[in-house]
């Protein structure tokens, strides 16, 4: 608990950029957030392609960091995802797969709805390494 109060209160110890006093609707040692788009969708849905290898992958889970959101593939590695743009930080939809490694993209908010958003992934080596 006190390290946590040590934390805050050393974050309000900094100055802003040109050593004069934060602007008033600034809290002072806060850092000024983007500017919100007010135009841009809360949600907008994409269709998928995911690729294992070049060939469509099937069975493979969609998630979209920071929600609770999912979605499989279908036989054709296609399904539909609807992303959420009301969660904190960068928009990204990433595809796992058990025999790759994680791959993602990341949606634009502005883009057309129903845009073809493709993720591809590739195979890594599964046999075990000799010398390990």
């Amino acid at each position: 608990m006190r390290l946590h109060r040590l934390i805050v209160l050393a974050g309000g110890i900094g100055c802003t950029s040109g050593g004069g006093p934060a602007p008033a609707d600034t809290p002072t040692g806060a850092a000024e957030s983007a500017p919100v788009q007010e135009d841009l969708p809360i949600e907008r849905t994409y269709f998928v392609e995911v690729r294992l290898d070049g060939q469509p992958a099937p069975e493979v889970l969609l998630t979209q960091p920071g929600t609770a959101r999912t979605a499989v593939t279908d036989a054709q590695g296609r399904a539909a995802f609807t992303v959420d743009f009301t969660v904190d930080g960068e928009y990204w939809l990433m595809a796992a797969h058990p025999e790759a490694r994680i791959g993602g993209t990341q949606p634009d908010p502005a883009a057309p709805e129903g845009e073809i958003l493709q993720i591809d992934l590739s195979r890594y080596d599964r046999t075990d390494n000799p010398d390990y």
